[in-house]
């Protein structure tokens, strides 16, 4: 397998020989654009057509603002976000701590030390990670549940099936109809993490990876084998005494429901995982609101409440809003926080710095509906703005005594993002 690495908007050559460094073929970027095609159709992440994952310019591979995984044969290409300040090894393991946070995934700090981000790419990882996470959870054996079972059996077990003894069984007396109950490891949280299992084996790379994934292939051989588009049906249920495999079953869910397979490419089977910058960077900021503001008299929402922008004759609300992070004291909105996975332009380049007149707007308006004083734009940090992170400029709403501030939070140093959220917004009142 060959893996690229690149950053959002970055791009590799398309060659015709196998000879030029950090490029792929034509036959591979056909391959890997088929594969993008497939998984925007499943995932919702990359346009239609898939043309946020990875687009053809020419004779080079531009990725768009779609990080993770694509992969199509012979050829795996990952994303990485774009953070400045930060190699790249270092850039993928502040992404698997963004997924983490995001999806509120449990993992140990002393895990992720040993994972080895400079050798090997973002799905490896989160594979690796998986797979220690159910073997801890193995370790005390899988969980079981007493399920009903019926069967014609040599001597009678728990309660006899009266009507079948008599009608089916009538001339085996020998055959006992019995329905009993009994412990059973196959129910419907064993058989997510088995499909899980099964749909990694097809695609990690790693000799590591597939042997961790042969043993808990063998944990789980008791289990039924559920075909994957009935897999969210299924009565998944965790109760107490099942915490240990809360962190291994939401990993599971999480790839399951970010990964495709596909013969049709070719000769080739594909598979992606791939999360799209803007709704990553949202969940991941939200999630570190509500950390940072644990224990506070501050109540955190993300996407709500949900109020209307317009109403009706009759009353009713029309144009519903969400905004994205909602910082309350009792029913009060204190403030509005709206995340955008953009760039700033430097205020020497440009006295608007990017900022779109489009989010200003959708930020009076949620001043409006919620009744909020203090209203922030929120953007990752890069150096490029030639200032510190934090508050960069406030700025007056005319007509009212509303504020709409410009922030950055800079994800190089992503073990302080709290601390960088409470020295922005620890003020609001």
């Amino acid at each position: 397998m060959i893996v690229r690495s690149l950053r959002e908007w970055e791009s590799l050559t398309i060659s015709d020989s196998t000879e030029v460094p950090d490029a792929v073929t034509r036959v591979q970027s056909e391959r890997l654009l088929a594969a993008c095609r497939h998984g925007a159709a499943h995932l919702t992440a990359g346009g239609k057509d898939g043309s946020r994952i990875l687009t053809r310019v020419g004779d080079r591979l531009r990725a768009g603002q779609v990080v993770g995984v694509v992969s199509a044969g012979d050829i795996c290409v990952e994303i990485l976000p774009k953070i400045d300040g930060i190699d790249g090894g270092k850039t993928r393991e502040n992404l698997v701590r963004m997924l983490l946070r995001a999806f509120d995934l449990p993992i140990a700090d002393g895990e992720m030390t040993r994972l080895g981000f400079q050798n090997t790419d973002i799905l490896e990882i989160v594979i690796h990670l998986f797979c220690q996470q159910l073997f801890r959870a193995v370790h005390g054996g899988l969980t079981r549940r007493y399920l009903a079972f019926a069967d014609d059996l040599p001597a009678l077990r728990g309660r006899l099936d009266v009507q079948r003894q008599f009608t089916i069984n009538v001339a085996m007396p020998q055959r006992i109809s019995s329905r009993y109950d009994e412990l059973s490891p196959d129910i419907p949280l064993n058989q997510v993490l088995r499909a899980a299992i099964t749909a990694l084996r097809d695609v990690a790379k790693t000799d590591r990876n597939q042997r961790s994934l042969s043993e808990l292939d063998l944990a789980f051989s008791d289990v039924s084998a559920v075909p994957r588009e009935r897999l969210s049906s299924l009565p998944v249920h965790i109760d107490r005494t099942d915490a240990a495999w809360k962190g291994p079953l939401e990993l599971a869910q999480l790839l399951l429901r970010n990964m495709f397979q596909s013969t049709g490419i070719g000769s080739s089977t594909g598979f992606s995982l791939l999360f799209e910058m803007n709704t990553l960077f949202e969940l991941f900021v939200g999630r570190c609101f509500q950390r940072a503001y644990t224990g506070s008299s501050r109540r955190v929402t993300l996407q709500g409440p949900q109020n209307f922008a317009l109403s009706d004759a009759g009353g009713r609300g029309r144009f519903a809003t969400y905004p994205d992070i909602t910082i309350r004291s009792g029913a009060t909105v204190r403030c509005i926080v709206d995340t955008k996975w953009k760039r700033l332009a430097s205020s020497l380049d440009d006295p608007k710095q990017g900022i779109s007149q489009s989010d200003v707007y959708q930020m009076m308006a949620y001043g409006q509906v919620y009744d909020c004083a203090e209203l922030t734009l929120l953007y990752p940090h890069h150096t490029g703005l030639g200032r510190a992170p934090g508050l960069l400029d406030t700025f007056g709403l005319r007509g009212s005594a509303r504020r709409l501030s410009i922030a950055t939070i800079d994800l190089a140093h992503i073990d302080t993002i709290e601390r960088q959220i409470v020295a922005i917004f620890g003020l609001v009142s």
